[in-house]
């Protein structure tokens, strides 16, 4: 029996970017996307479980940091594989996203390597 596929979940309020990132990984991995954090979230809440979170930081609704809080509080394993995707920023949102300890990829970020971080998470679901 071949091993399960990684579940990604990608949280990008700009549907497009979303789509560009599923379409790099979907061949490795099983794709969700929200353009919603909160939606994101009540997701999480509900029991879905994800090996990789890809999520924007700069979001209107929720940031990405504050995203991540509240994954956590939910759903501590959640968290431990969560990357942030940023096309810059500054500030309490730069000091709240370097505090979370989690990694942060520049856009535009490369198929390769996102296709790596899948590669990275796959051995941990056989």
């Amino acid at each position: 029996m071949a091993p399960a596929r990684p579940r990604v979940l990608i949280v990008d309020d700009q549907v497009i970017v979303a789509r560009s990132l599923e379409k790099a990984i979907r061949s490795l991995a099983d794709v969700t996307i929200e353009e919603r954090p909160e939606a994101a979230l009540d997701r999480i809440r509900r029991g879905e479980r994800f090996d990789l979170v890809l999520c924007d930081v700069m979001m209107p609704e929720m940031n990405g940091p504050e995203f991540f809080d509240r994954v956590v509080a939910c759903a501590p394993d959640v968290g431990a594989g969560f990357v942030f995707i940023s096309g810059g920023m500054e500030g309490p949102v730069k000091r709240h996203l370097d505090a979370t300890g989690q990694p942060c990829l520049i856009k535009p970020v490369t198929s390769d390597a996102l296709r790596e971080l899948v590669r990275q998470v796959a051995p941990r679901r056989q």
